[in-house]
């Protein structure tokens, strides 16, 4: 990242945040644990920015039902805000220096993002938080959505995004897939609603378009796009967003039937 702004200093950092329901027993109903835990962007990523001794656990909720979202995390964001405005002196080999703290970052799966951003979920209207696609139901009972490319649908910004919470919260109704309960990111000081939002590594590729076209390519020998004869002479690029921060790792595989291996291990 860029030091610009904000990140002038080599003294201030920025902050992960990373939550998502983790099942402790065999079946949901028994209840899940929800962590809430803070990284260090700075610290180096080959070593041990995601270490439990580096990382900063803030929370852990375990219920049989999800956390009540404004309760779990409006007390966080109040508490960092006195590290955004003032900071904190620490004494290093170099003297006394201000250091301090900013959220950029929020990771999580597709269902958590919903309840998080107080959204529709995945399958929702306006559910995606990048655009303003809402996408096509299926179905007698319309219960499946999906996308289809649109090279002209709107782009999410910040400020649409607020516009949008601004006028739910009004009005008491959804609107562009916002509910009519604010986020409790907004006490974020600096924190953006759509830049700051990690894509969803697991469901989107593990579990999702990549997945599911490598199997229709690989498993569809009837199909006229059926390329599973040819293996041995196709390469793959996996495009992997690591741990969804800012920096794209690129990873040569050298046969495909690796690669559709991989992919089906990720389940």
């Amino acid at each position: 990242m860029s030091r610009s702004g904000y990140c002038n200093s080599k003294w201030h950092i920025t902050l992960t945040l990373n939550t998502d329901g983790v099942c402790v027993f065999k079946t949901s109903n028994a209840g899940s644990l929800w962590p809430v835990y803070l990284t260090v962007n700075e610290v180096s990523l080959a070593e041990v920015r995601y270490c439990l001794k580096y990382s900063i656990i803030w929370a852990l909720w375990f219920q049989s039902k999800k956390p009540p979202i404004q309760a779990f995390f409006e007390p966080l964001m109040k508490q960092l805000q006195p590290f955004y405005d003032k900071g904190l002196v620490i004494e290093t080999a170099e003297g006394k220096h201000r250091c301090k703290a900013r959220l950029v970052l929020l990771t999580r799966d597709l269902p958590a993002r919903a309840l998080v951003l107080c959204m529709k979920h995945h399958n929702g209207k306006h559910a995606c938080c990048n655009c303003y696609n809402s996408g096509v139901t299926i179905g007698d009972d319309h219960l499946h959505r999906f996308w289809p490319y649109d090279s002209a649908a709107e782009a999410r910004s910040h400020q649409s995004l607020m516009a949008d919470i601004t006028e739910a919260v009004n009005h008491k109704t959804s609107v562009r897939g916002v509910t009519e309960v604010a986020s409790p990111l907004l006490a974020a000081r600096g924190f953006n609603l759509v830049d700051g939002i990690a894509i969803d590594w697991m469901h989107v590729v593990c579990l999702g378009m990549v997945r599911g076209m490598t199997d229709k390519w690989m498993n569809s020998r009837s199909k006229p796009y059926f390329i599973g004869d040819g293996v041995h002479y196709l390469l793959f690029v996996e495009i992997s967003l690591h741990f969804c921060l800012f920096s794209i790792i690129c990873r040569f595989y050298c046969w495909i039937n690796v690669c559709c291996r991989f992919v089906h291990r990720q389940q």
